[in-house]
């Protein structure tokens, strides 16, 4: 082959090779190097769902062991409405919102994000304190703040409700005049229960073991295992009554007196054996 045709054709590549080197993609592409091979690893990444939350954790908040029941509805959750979703757009605020919703027995919840597919859940739940019997033959289970944790005994009479509390120890109340409240965005409640609430806390710290609440016509009775009555009225000053009870009780108490009905609504209490 002809020597000048040799060099010719060497000098031609040399210049194209240098003028693709000044070439404005390719001084992008070689000052940006790092910064593009960790994108196409990345987006790579994507692809193969890498990213993908496939794993997950859960623990109580308090640190105690989770029911199995609740573990199982937390997870069937995490299978059916996380698993699948990309770690980045997903987010924890949303949709500890909604497994606070569509989980009856959630009180509390968080959720933390791990690299790179793993959600960790921790959890706090609400105990059952007592089964309500309302109007309509409606009953349910529901926590000691009146939240509505299952429904039960479905088209069944009165007394499956009552064996339930009684098998499962759990308080029995019952009324015609309440009902529970729906929200959009909280769960459902009886409202009523925040007085109850209050009065069984205060029964129960003198050891008394209630087994039975009645709320009719705004009279509050409270039964214990010995058939004890307190009574009170939510038409009145209700912290005024439990002064009373502490201040009467106390008395019992300490003089080891038996009791059969303790009316707290009025002024001077009335007690009966």
């Amino acid at each position: 082959m002809d020597p000048e045709y040799k060099k010719v054709s060497k000098q031609s590549r040399t210049f194209f090779k240098e003028r693709m080197q000044r070439w404005g993609p390719v001084i992008f592409v070689r000052k940006n190097i790092l910064f593009l091979s960790f994108l196409l690893l990345f987006s790579l990444s994507i692809l193969l769902g890498v990213w993908d939350i496939k794993k997950y954790e859960i623990y109580d908040l308090e640190g105690d062991s989770i029911e199995e029941e609740i573990s199982k509805e937390v997870t069937g959750y995490i299978e059916e409405n996380i698993f699948g979703d990309n770690y980045f757009p997903f987010s924890p605020i949303k949709e500890k919102q909604e497994i606070y919703l569509n989980i009856s027995r959630i009180k509390r919840i968080r959720i933390e994000k791990t690299i790179p597919n793993k959600v960790i859940l921790f959890v706090e739940t609400y105990t059952p304190k007592y089964v309500v019997s309302l109007k309509q033959k409606e009953c349910k289970i529901l926590s000691s703040e009146g939240v509505v944790l299952e429904s039960i005994c479905e088209d069944q009479q009165e007394s499956c409700c009552r064996e339930f509390a009684k098998e499962n120890k759990l308080i029995y109340f019952t009324s015609q005049d309440v009902e529970i409240s729906y929200f959009d965005e909280e769960k459902e409640r009886l409202l009523i229960m925040e007085e109850v609430r209050k009065a069984v806390e205060v029964v129960e710290a003198f050891q008394y073991k209630i087994e039975e609440i009645l709320l009719e016509n705004n009279i509050l009775e409270i039964k214990d295992e010995k058939s004890r009555i307190f009574r009170f009225t939510i038409a009145g000053d209700f912290t005024v009554q439990l002064k009373r009870f502490l201040v009467v009780v106390g008395r019992i108490k300490s003089e080891h007196m038996e009791i059969g009905i303790l009316d707290l609504r009025f002024e001077r209490p009335v007690m009966t054996e």
